[in-house]
């Protein structure tokens, strides 16, 4: 028998006979027995909590895996769709294809390359204070919003000054909802 089931077995032993409602302490051997009864339920409370978190742990690592793996599959179809659509869409003055169990389309999606520390020495340089935060940080979204893109991928200033250290991508963005 087991040190832990000797214990079990003692304590069940020497626990009054009285019952639980009716039940008081007073005497020694009734609180040494009251203290132990409480160590097993906080022993069996942290076995449970971690029982429960191992099993969490195991449903959260399946789940993930599943939605990788439909991630994955939902990445497959979209390649599928996304030259379906373009041929579909060619030609039209629409970029969304709308269909009974979805909708695919292509939208601009712009995307910039910048050196953050020489473009806000250039902001600074030519006191553009409004695209600078106070914490000496640049405010890339002031810049957008106070510049325009040009077609050959160049940030101009209001005044028709070129932006330099930054490089702009235009591309157009597949989506798709269901």
């Amino acid at each position: 028998m087991k040190t832990i089931e000797m214990e079990k077995n003692l304590n069940d032993y020497l626990k009054p006979a009285e019952a639980k409602d009716g039940f008081t302490v007073d005497s020694m051997e009734k609180a040494e027995w009251a203290l132990k009864k409480i160590a097993e339920h906080k022993a069996e409370c942290k076995r449970i909590a971690d029982f429960a978190n191992e099993q969490i742990a195991k449903i959260k690592a399946w789940a993930e895996e599943q939605a990788q793996s439909h991630e994955a599959d939902i990445k497959f179809f979209e390649g599928l769709l996304m030259p379906f659509a373009a041929v579909e869409l060619e030609g039209k003055k629409t970029k969304t294809l709308k269909m009974p169990s979805g909708k695919m389309s292509f939208k601009k999606a712009t995307t910039y390359e910048r050196d953050e520390k020489a473009l806000l020495a250039f902001v600074k340089e030519t006191g553009m204070v409004d695209f600078v935060k106070v914490e000496e940080k640049l405010n890339w979204n002031e810049i957008k919003k106070g510049c325009t893109v040009t077609e050959d991928g160049k940030l101009v200033t209001e005044d028709g000054e070129i932006v330099p250290y930054v490089r702009v991508f235009v591309s157009e963005k597949f989506s798709v909802e269901v």
